[in-house]
């Protein structure tokens, strides 16, 4: 693994860490909120690519959901995981132009802050192409994607993606391994409505 890899599979296994096994509030806005990003990937293939993307939350994960969730993770394996996550209710979607969108099936504001500031979790099932279902390569292994937000008071801020991400769980810890050498940057995130 390279020295960037290391360090975004850190980075990402401290965020699901905090937004998975600690305590955590959901937001008590029960409305549409939409944000525009500019993706910049930071990785070893196409690096410095950019691209806007538009990310809306139409709903909050249940604590229900939530928990199904967290004990899928902790009891089973990767696979149950996903297969738990993509049976959940749509909670939003995300859409590069030009694209199809695709829906994400979790979303949980892991800290809101008193002076108005916010983490916003969100992940998925990644959606799987034939040809890599056929051939079965590493990457195959790496079926749920994250984004991760960090908003200030105003809904504006920066955050992360990870396209690809594996999970492991040994001794009650939680690791999160990127596929991708880095995760893809998301910059100048505000929002819409």
């Amino acid at each position: 693994m390279h020295k960037y890899s290391r360090v975004a599979a850190a980075v990402m296994a401290f965020t699901l860490i905090a937004a998975v096994l600690l305590p955590a509030a959901i937001s008590a806005q029960d409305t549409e909120e939409r944000f525009r990003a500019i993706a910049v990937v930071m990785g070893n293939v196409a690096t410095g690519r950019n691209s806007h993307i538009d990310i809306v939350i139409t709903r909050w994960t249940t604590p229900e959901e939530r928990e199904a969730l967290l004990t899928s993770l902790m009891t089973e394996d990767q696979s149950t995981f996903r297969d738990t996550l993509a049976k959940q209710e749509m909670t939003g979607w995300l859409k590069f132009p030009q694209t199809l969108r695709h829906e994400f099936r979790y979303a949980w504001v892991r800290a809101q802050r008193e002076d108005g500031s916010r983490e916003i979790i969100l992940a998925t099932d990644r959606i799987i192409p034939f040809v890599e279902a056929w051939n079965r390569p590493r990457s195959f292994d790496y079926d749920v994607s994250l984004v991760e937000m960090e908003l200030d008071a105003n809904n504006e801020g920066s955050g992360v993606a990870a396209v690809g991400v594996k999970f492991k769980v040994e001794n009650n810890t939680l690791t999160i391994e990127n596929f991708g050498t880095q995760p893809v940057n998301l910059n100048n995130i505000r929002k819409t409505n």
